[in-house]
């Protein structure tokens, strides 16, 4: 009989715990990741457009100083990750009887930006100034995507967090807003 009760006590303990762990999973708020940084990636390429591999990649950020530095790999393929967004990074490129180096690069936030570079036969490089702006269409992949200047954020109509700014981003909605679009 006494373990009659222990049986049927230990069942409703368990019991208990998984009606619990079920109204944690199910009530849990969605957690949406938030993106702080892009990436930079590229292809490094000769005069006559065949691939360098092994080419020393240095990717500097020009207002912080932060220095990163790759190889490419053998399709002439670099990729760095976790920059901070701006306007003003340089990418030196070195390799055997080669290099270039581009200025005012941009990195925006959350995309793969890409920058392909055509090197020059050493010692006859020069500094390439990139002044254009962002392109308008990210072919590389498919999200949605703002960004905000300083100036923006102070002028924007948000109430409350800033995380509220995502809903001005074209195509957002909150979930469980089906008549809501912008």
């Amino acid at each position: 009989m006494n373990q009659l009760r222990k049986m049927k006590k230990l069942a409703s303990t368990a019991v208990f715990f998984l009606v619990l762990m079920q109204v944690q999973v199910f009530t849990a708020p969605n957690v949406m990741a938030q993106v702080t940084t892009g990436n930079l990636q590229g292809v490094v390429t000769d005069p006559n457009k065949a691939v360098i591999a092994g080419a020393t990649v240095r990717i500097t950020n020009m207002d912080t100083g932060r220095t990163v530095e790759t190889t490419t790999n053998d399709e002439g393929f670099y990729r760095v990750t976790n920059l901070i967004p701006g306007d003003r990074y340089r990418i030196e490129i070195t390799s055997s009887g080669f290099s270039k180096t581009l200025e005012n690069v941009p990195v925006r936030l959350g995309i793969e930006n890409s920058a392909d570079i055509m090197a020059d036969v050493a010692g006859t490089g020069e500094v390439v100034d990139i002044s254009a702006g962002a392109q308008l269409i990210e072919s590389t992949q498919s999200q949605l995507s703002t960004n905000y200047t300083p100036e923006q954020l102070t002028q924007l109509p948000y109430v409350g967090s800033i995380d509220n700014l995502a809903l001005l981003t074209p195509g957002v909605v909150t979930p469980g807003d089906t008549d809501f679009a912008n």
